[in-house]
């Protein structure tokens, strides 16, 4: 399972930076910092997503992916 302890800080991360980004801009410094948090928040996420998957043997192949 993933842990809820990601999601929550991912929730919160993303509604921070929209707030701060409504308040001072996109390319306010805070903004901009709460944007490099998300994305570290959401590699994170994603790796433990993965790791689970794996785990459970429900990772989708390399080989099954379609090239477009």
């Amino acid at each position: 399972m993933i842990s809820s302890v990601i999601v929550i800080n991912l929730e919160a991360t993303r509604k921070a930076m929209i707030e701060s980004a409504v308040r001072n801009g996109v390319s306010s410094p805070e903004t901009l910092k709460l944007s490099k948090r998300l994305d570290s928040i959401m590699n994170i996420y994603e790796k433990s997503r993965k790791s689970h998957l794996s785990n459970e043997g429900l990772e989708p192949s390399r080989h099954s992916k379609r090239k477009v």
